[in-house]
């Protein structure tokens, strides 16, 4: 999905953050095999790019939707995502079922400044985050218990890369 926003700019450098961009794609697919009766496995996929639009706008009147400020501090962001995650589980019997949830996140975040500003600021962040999770779940049955045990890690990654140059000075 594309669109321009409704603001107006008086910076001309300023105008390419009235677009905005964002677009959401998911895949989903489960397995449950006849040979191994009780065996079910769903996998997943998600992508999302996001780009948002500047809403900044100035006063005293803002339903005007004019931004009269200039380009110094603008910034433009652009992310991407993507999700994996499968869901793995097996009925052990009627009550018992041991279950497997591993999530793997991939995100890339862009910060820039518009072209031609005074302040430059070029920023990288990259994400990885690994989670597993395992479970033993208990359904009612004749003994009246059900019950959830488990065990979960989780490893969080992240990768800064910033430049800042204002007027010459840098900042990194």
């Amino acid at each position: 999905q594309e669109k321009t926003s409704d603001i107006r700019f008086l910076d001309r450098l300023n105008e390419p953050e009235a677009e905005d961009e964002y677009y959401n794609v998911r895949v989903k697919a489960r397995y449950q095999p006849k040979a191994l009766d009780g065996l079910r496995i769903l996998l997943s996929y998600n992508h999302t790019f996001d780009s948002p639009s500047s809403s900044n706008v100035s006063g005293p009147d803002f339903f005007d939707r004019f931004f009269a400020a200039d380009s110094l501090f603008t910034e433009s962001r652009e992310i991407d995502n993507n999700n994996y995650s499968a869901d793995v589980s097996y009925e052990l019997n009627e009550q018992l079922t041991f279950r497997s949830i591993t999530g793997f996140l991939d995100a890339d975040l862009k910060i820039d400044s518009v072209q031609g500003s005074d302040y430059f600021r070029d920023d990288t962040r990259l994400d990885q985050d690994l989670t597993q999770e395992f479970r033993l779940e208990l359904k009612e049955g004749e003994n009246k218990l059900s019950g959830v045990a488990g065990l979960f890690y989780g490893s969080f990654k992240g990768e800064t890369d910033t430049f800042i140059s204002f007027t010459g000075v840098t900042i990194q």
